[in-house]
């Protein structure tokens, strides 16, 4: 099984040492079968630079860029269509979400379409994130298991995912910000895959400084809450593991 873990990446030069260290223990880890797709997206700093010397170094790897900054959405829709592996994971560039836990999110598809790793599952965690935030991110996750009908989903804004090829090929999303998270997870309950949680731990951001405006931010969640609760879903059959959904 070849595994491609995608990283958006933007204004990271101060990430990358952390960022190469994590993800060369977990390509030891994980064997030969795995590589790294790093998206610069318009980086004005030695991001570019940076992740062409980092990509030398783990086997496989490649550096996509953007000549100038399009978002997070963007940058992880080019990632994924870069990405050649049987199963795709996309994580963060600063490590709030330890790599090392990749083998565990992979393990999980053998069961689902699309592993979520979940700080907000009874199971998992957070370390040292600001109340302020936390009561925000769960407060909007909370909103949507409620009108998704997903009361067994407690994550539904977290980047460290793993996809099958099918499912990573189905995910849909129109946002170039933070909302495409969201919207492609929607898009994969609306089609029927089977999506399930890997319990894990949000740590604080060491490195670097968040890029997310979180005002604006709860702004477009709430929008999409909002739509959400409205359209009064029809719930959908579960669709075939390696099937396709048009």
């Amino acid at each position: 099984m070849h595994v491609s873990i995608v990283v958006p990446c933007y204004n990271e030069e101060s990430s990358l040492s952390l960022l190469g260290e994590r993800l060369g223990r977990t390509l030891e880890l994980m064997g030969a079968d795995t590589n790294v797709v790093f998206v610069d997206d318009g980086s004005t700093d030695a991001t570019l630079a940076g992740l062409t010397e980092l990509a030398k170094t783990l086997p496989g790897s490649r550096v996509v860029a953007h000549a100038s900054n399009q978002g997070l959405g963007t940058a992880l829709r080019t990632g994924m269509a870069a990405a050649h592996g049987d199963v795709i994971v996309t994580m963060d560039s600063d490590c709030t979400y330890d790599p090392l836990e990749i083998p565990g999110l992979v393990e999980k598809l053998d069961v689902a379409d699309v592993v979520l790793g979940s700080p907000y599952h009874p199971a998992g965690g957070t370390d040292n994130v600001r109340p302020h935030r936390l009561a925000l991110s769960m407060t909007l996750s909370g909103l949507y298991r409620r009108v998704l009908r997903r009361p067994d989903l407690h994550t539904f804004t977290s980047m460290f995912r793993a996809y099958s090829r099918d499912a990573a090929a189905a995910a849909s999303s129109q946002a170039n910000d933070y909302l495409a998270l969201t919207e492609s997870l929607v898009s994969l309950i609306d089609g029927g895959y089977r999506i399930v949680e890997y319990p894990t731990v949000l740590h604080v951001r060491v490195e670097g400084v968040s890029k997310m405006r979180v005002l604006r931010m709860v702004r477009r969640h709430a929008c999409l809450v909002l739509r959400l609760a409205l359209r009064r879903p029809v719930p959908q059959p579960a669709a075939q593991s390696g099937g396709s959904v048009t």
